[in-house]
């Protein structure tokens, strides 16, 4: 998690996640992912990635089975932004979801940009 203040305006960007210094950004809810964006979940996550001069935001919550439906890659002007989810399905394992949500993080981001900023 890290800061960004917007100028002089007393305003910050505060994203959940920073990848590589802002070369990625994302946002944790702890709620359950819909079909469509929330639009209000997609402004925040683009503004953050803006924010931080990133090209790629993801927005992370929760679906209840593995085939569950979640909002698709959205491109908003050179930013693209996508949703990941943790399964929260009582047919599968918790540390089968976090391998899941691993792996999709990973096939998003280059290879050096898959650990987050600590």
């Amino acid at each position: 998690k890290r800061k960004l203040m917007l100028g002089d305006s007393g305003l910050s960007a505060n994203p959940d996640l920073v990848f590589r210094d802002g070369l990625a950004v994302g946002d944790v809810k702890y709620r359950q992912l819909q079909r469509d964006w929330n639009r209000t979940d997609l402004n925040q996550v683009v503004t953050f990635a803006t924010a931080f001069g990133a090209k790629r935001c993801g927005l992370f919550g929760f679906v209840l089975s593995e085939g569950a439906p979640r909002p698709r890659e959205v491109p908003v002007g050179t930013v693209r932004a996508n949703c990941f989810a943790w399964v929260a399905a009582d047919s599968l394992d918790p540390k089968r979801s976090a391998e899941l949500l691993t792996e999709a993080v990973a096939k998003w981001l280059p290879e050096s940009l898959a650990v987050p900023d600590r």
